[in-house]
């Protein structure tokens, strides 16, 4: 019995070490590959969008401006998503506290210029806690998508976001005091937007719902997982 105890533990030993080192090694090949699509991609994109607005600028061609304007603005709308990629697989952005700072840069991008007030209360959560990716990319891209669709969609000025635990859940709420845009082309379609936005809810197995009672609210909830 002691030689089975000893050879036991010496087993558990070898497995947790093995576990070690595949996680270190995931850890390391996610960092190189978003160093490499930062250094690679992100300054191709980013050397196709200066050079399209240059020669924007020079050219005279009154035909030609809207098409380099145009190779420009998809230029720079790949970089954004780009971005969004690199930190989603970036292992040093794997805490709380990395996503919150996300969320911050995001509002504080596309709700400031509007002169949209908006506040990030966070209760109850530990900041340090590293996330798993997966449920990090997730809640990040159902949060942009959120406040995307308040800017396309709604005529607002205030937004408020409460991201933390309660009453044993963890729970995000996007809230927007205004009401819908009016939409003049009748043959606009719904984008997938909110369906995009339940089917990574449901990979995070969280429940996604939206109330259009005093504005509008999106609430994300799932079990606690910090």
């Amino acid at each position: 019995w002691l030689l089975a105890s000893l050879l036991l533990g010496i087993l558990i030993q070898v497995f947790n070490k093995y576990q070690l080192n595949q996680k270190l090694k995931a850890e390391r090949l996610r960092t190189k590959l978003s160093s490499d699509l930062h250094d690679e991609v992100s300054g191709l994109l980013s050397g196709i969008a200066m050079q399209s607005e240059l020669l924007e600028m020079i050219t005279t061609d009154e035909k030609t401006k809207p098409k380099l304007g145009g190779i420009a603005k998809v230029s720079r709308s790949a970089m954004s998503r780009m971005s969004d990629v690199i930190w989603s697989i970036d292992s040093r952005k794997d805490k709380v506290t990395d996503l919150l700072e996300r969320m911050s840069g995001h509002s504080m991008d596309i709700l400031s210029p509007l002169d949209i007030a908006w506040k990030l209360e966070v209760t109850n959560i530990d900041e340090q806690r590293k996330m798993p990716v997966p449920l990090r990319e997730n809640i990040y891209f159902i949060f942009k998508e959120a406040i995307n669709n308040i800017v396309k969609h709604a005529e607002t000025t205030k937004v408020h976001i409460s991201f933390g635990n309660q009453d044993k859940q963890f729970k995000m709420t996007i809230h927007n005091n205004g009401q819908a845009k009016e939409i003049v082309n009748k043959s606009h379609k719904k984008g997938q937007g909110k369906a995009n936005m339940k089917m990574r809810a449901k990979k995070i197995e969280a429940t996604l719902t939206n109330d259009n009672s005093g504005g509008y609210t999106v609430t994300l909830t799932r079990k606690v997982f910090a």
